[in-house]
C-alpha cells in the first residue's frame, strides 16, 4: 500500500556507492596517478645527468675518448699516446680538454695497470683504490686559470710495464667519467743467448762464437748485415768480431778473434748498433764472464850474497819463486828440472833443495 513517506524511515536512505560518487571517486585517483608519474619524471630529470654529462656508469670506448659528447661538452683525452718502458723516472703525461676557457678543478686522476676501461665510482675514493692504481692527481690542486691542456708526472710500475700498458681515468666534479688505455711499448732489447764454448776462457777466445739475439726488433737483412754494426761493449784487450752471420730475423752469431794476453777474470757483452737493426737505437746485452789464464811465472825471488859476484859464485845460492804453478814433489825434483838460461861460462847447477811448493 502506497503511502506518504516518513523523515528517518530507513527505507529512504541513500545507496552506499552512487553512480555519482564512484564518477568522483575514479576521477580523484587518476588525477593522482597522473600527479605520480609527473612527479616520477621531474625526480628522474633531475637525477639523470645532462647530454653533456654522460652517466658515469657509463665508461667511453678509448677509441672515442677523443670525440666531443656534443658541440658544447666537454671533451677531455689524453695527449700523451706512449711511454718509454726503459726508464725507472717519472715521465710527463698531458691531458688535453677542446675548450681553452676550461678551468682544471675538481680533477681527480688514476693511473692502473690495466688494459680495460672498466672502474667503478667508489673506487676513486682513497680508501677503496683498487691496488694496481695511483692517484696522480686530486681534487683542486690544480691551475685555475684557463687551459687547453694539464700537465701530470706519472712513474710506470713494473706491473704496468708487463701489461704493456696503462689506463688513465679522469673524474671531473665528481660526475664526468673518463677512461683511455696508452700503450707503453715493450723495450727493445738484445742478449748473449749463448757462446761456444759454453765457458768463455782467455785460451778459447780467439774463434769462439757469440749469438746475439734482439726481441722486439729485428736485424737487417743478412746481405746488409756486418762487423760495423756491432761493438764490444766490454772484452778483455786484444779481442774483437770477425765475422756475423744472421741466422734469423732475431738471431745473430759473431765469431771472435783474439790476440793479446790478461791476467784477471774480465767480462764480455756486445753492443748491437741502431744501423744493424729494424728498431731504433744502439742496444747492448748483458755480461758474460769470461775467464783469465794466468801463465805460469818463475822468478829470482833471492840470492846469497845478496850480491853476487865472480869471487862468491862457487857455493852461491839462488831461490827461484813460481806463480801460477808450483814444484813437483821434493823427491822428484832435482838438477835435471833446471837449467842456466844465462850465465858465465864454469857455472853448475850442483843441488836443488825444495823449500815450498812454490820455492
Amino acid at each position: 500500500m502506497n503511502g506518504p513517506r516518513h523523515e528517518g524511515c530507513p527505507h529512504d536512505a541513500p545507496p552506499l556507492f552512487h553512480p555519482e560518487a564512484g564518477a568522483r571517486l575514479r576521477r580523484v585517483l587518476a588525477r593522482v596517478f597522473l600527479l605520480a608519474l609527473a612527479f616520477a619524471a621531474v625526480t628522474a630529470s633531475l637525477s639523470a645527468p645532462s647530454s653533456a654529462q654522460p652517466n658515469p656508469s657509463e665508461w667511453r670506448n678509448p677509441d672515442e675518448l677523443n670525440t666531443p659528447y656534443d658541440s658544447s661538452s666537454s671533451n677531455f683525452g689524453v695527449q700523451t699516446t706512449s711511454f718509454n718502458a726503459q726508464t725507472t723516472s717519472a715521465q710527463t703525461v698531458v691531458f688535453t680538454h677542446a675548450r681553452s676557457t676550461t678551468v682544471w678543478r675538481s680533477l681527480d686522476v688514476l693511473a692502473c695497470a690495466r688494459n680495460t676501461v672498466s672502474l667503478t665510482r667508489n673506487e676513486f675514493q682513497t680508501r677503496n683504490l683498487p691496488s694496481d692504481c695511483t692517484r696522480i692527481s686530486r681534487g683542486n690542486s690544480h691551475p685555475t686559470s684557463a687551459s687547453t691542456t694539464l700537465s701530470r708526472s706519472v712513474t710506470l710500475t713494473q706491473a704496468m710495464i708487463s701489461n704493456g700498458g696503462v689506463v688513465f681515468y679522469l673524474r671531473v666534479f665528481n660526475a664526468v667519467l673518463y677512461g683511455k688505455w696508452v700503450s707503453i711499448p715493450v723495450p727493445l732489447s738484445a742478449s748473449i743467448s749463448s757462446t761456444n764454448p759454453s765457458s768463455l776462457a782467455e785460451g778459447n777466445l780467439d774463434g769462439a762464437t757469440v749469438t746475439v739475439t734482439l726481441a722486439s726488433t729485428a736485424y737487417v737483412a743478412a746481405a746488409s748485415l756486418g762487423t760495423d754494426d756491432f761493438e764490444l761493449a766490454s772484452a778483455p784487450s786484444g779481442v774483437t768480431i770477425s765475422r756475423v752471420s744472421r741466422t734469423s730475423a732475431t738471431a745473430a752469431v759473431l765469431t771472435l778473434g783474439f790476440t793479446g794476453d790478461f791476467d784477471a777474470d774480465a767480462k764480455l757483452s756486445v753492443k748491437v748498433l741502431a744501423s744493424g737493426h729494424t728498431g731504433s737505437g744502439d742496444l747492448t746485452t748483458g755480461e758474460e764472464d769470461v775467464a783469465a789464464v794466468v801463465e805460469p811465472e818463475a822468478s829470482i825471488s833471492s840470492t846469497n850474497p845478496s850480491s853476487l859476484a865472480e869471487g862468491s859464485l862457487d857455493g852461491a845460492t839462488v831461490t827461484v819463486t813460481l806463480a801460477g804453478t808450483a814444484y813437483v814433489a821434493a823427491a822428484s825434483l832435482g838438477t835435471d828440472d833446471f837449467e842456466l838460461a844465462s850465465a858465465p861460462s864454469g857455472v853448475t847447477i850442483s843441488r836443488v833443495s825444495r823449500t815450498s811448493a812454490t820455492a
